[in-house]
């Protein structure tokens, strides 16, 4: 649990070296502790293990590849709809 507790608080200060150094200092056994009692309060372990064991899955991997090429694709349509909206063709309408 605290593996959980250290990477969910580095991916909230990705952005902030000097937070991370500080969080890579920090000895975690005891804040694990209080951190499971909030995790219990607000989801079952059940739960829990249910959403990591999906989210370990070739299932997950498979959804998460095909919302971001998907998401590309349309990334690419926008730009060019973008691109023929906003060209000046005269004497047409876009």
């Amino acid at each position: 649990m605290k593996n959980l507790l250290k990477e969910s608080l580095m991916m909230l200060y990705a952005d902030s070296p000097s937070i991370q150094n500080l969080l890579n200092q920090i000895e975690y056994d005891t804040l694990s502790v209080q951190y499971q009692k909030e995790l219990d309060a607000r989801i079952s372990r059940e739960d829990f293990k249910e959403v990591e064991d999906f989210l370990a899955s070739e299932k997950y991997v498979r959804y998460v590849i095909a919302v971001n090429g998907a998401s590309m694709a349309m990334t690419r349509d926008l730009l060019e709809l973008m691109k023929f909206v906003t060209s000046e063709n005269e004497g047409e309408i876009n």
